[in-house]
């Protein structure tokens, strides 16, 4: 797993290498802030959360990941705050 922050609020949690080739949209529905990125097989390449200063989109993310086995970050808010203050 990698993580990748953004001075904007948005992050990327990294799974594989493999080339993304479509997306799954975590939530009710196309307008969800969090995005699975799979591969030509279906696997999870990454997920994008938009805006991780909404503790729903984190939560959701990590609910998402887990539920499929994958490992997510303990304090992805944390991370993006420090990265933003610098």
């Amino acid at each position: 797993m990698n993580v990748e922050l953004s001075s904007s609020g948005a992050a990327y949690v990294r799974y594989s290498i493999e080339k993304s080739v479509g997306n799954v949209y975590v939530g009710e529905d196309e307008s969800a802030d969090v995005i699975a990125d799979v591969d030509a097989q279906g696997k999870i390449v990454g997920i994008e959360i938009v805006d991780t200063a909404e503790a729903d989109d984190i939560a959701l993310a990590q609910t998402f990941a887990r539920e499929r086995g994958l490992p997510f970050p303990r304090d992805l808010a944390a991370a993006v705050r420090d990265i933003a203050a610098a």
